[in-house]
């Protein structure tokens, strides 16, 4: 009978650490291995967030026949404001609608390695000056803001044609980096990805 007992009496305390020390050494391991896929995710996100208010701003203001302004503020905001103009005095003011932060290991960041210079090397080939935010190209660059136009264009802030390239990244990652461009003559908006290409690293949509 007591021997029956002894055989049914389950686990030591000393068994079941060591069950647990087995399953965090397991949970580890595979934390470790998805971390890589956790990071791609999290700049693909970023990506997309900054997609969708690009391209909301621009059929906000196709959809209501209304001026729509979108800036960039570093480190990860972007803002969304709608125009107004006085009809008088022709000034403009603003109406705050909504602002979105990016996944706060993200921001806006050229991180040193990727390609800002030289035909067809950079999203949509816009002659960037490498800086995070770097709207108003045509006139010097470095410009935070977009004003999108009732017909789709993407003017700035002097209602000159607005072409520029934001990037986002992780910050000391180079492979996170991501871009997205914007043609201020048809406000088109593309998305890039940072790949590896041989020995070098390209933009690719």
């Amino acid at each position: 009978m007591g021997r029956f007992h002894q055989s049914q009496r389950g686990f030591t305390l000393i068994e079941l650490f060591f069950v647990i020390a087995i399953a965090l050494i397991i949970s580890g391991m595979a934390l470790v291995q998805f971390m890589p896929t956790l990071k791609g995710a999290r700049a693909e996100n970023a990506l997309q967030t900054t997609l969708g208010q690009v391209r909301n701003a621009r059929g906000l203001a196709i959809d209501q026949r209304r001026k729509y302004r979108l800036s960039f503020l570093a480190p990860r905001t972007i803002q969304l404001d709608l125009v107004s103009v006085d009809p008088v005095t022709k000034i403009q003011s603003f109406t705050f609608v909504s602002s979105i932060d990016l996944p706060v290991d993200t921001q806006f960041i050229a991180i040193s390695g990727i390609p800002t210079s030289g035909s067809g090397t950079t999203p949509d080939s816009l002659p960037t000056t490498g800086a995070a935010i770097d709207f108003s190209l045509d006139y010097g660059g470095g410009g935070t803001q977009v004003f999108f136009q009732p017909d789709g264009r993407a003017l700035d802030s002097a209602n000159r044609l607005n072409n520029g390239v934001v990037y986002i990244a992780r910050s000391g990652e180079l492979m996170s980096s991501r871009a997205v461009s914007v043609l201020g003559a048809t406000g088109r908006v593309k998305g890039w990805r940072l790949i590896q290409s041989g020995t070098k690293v390209v933009w690719t949509e």
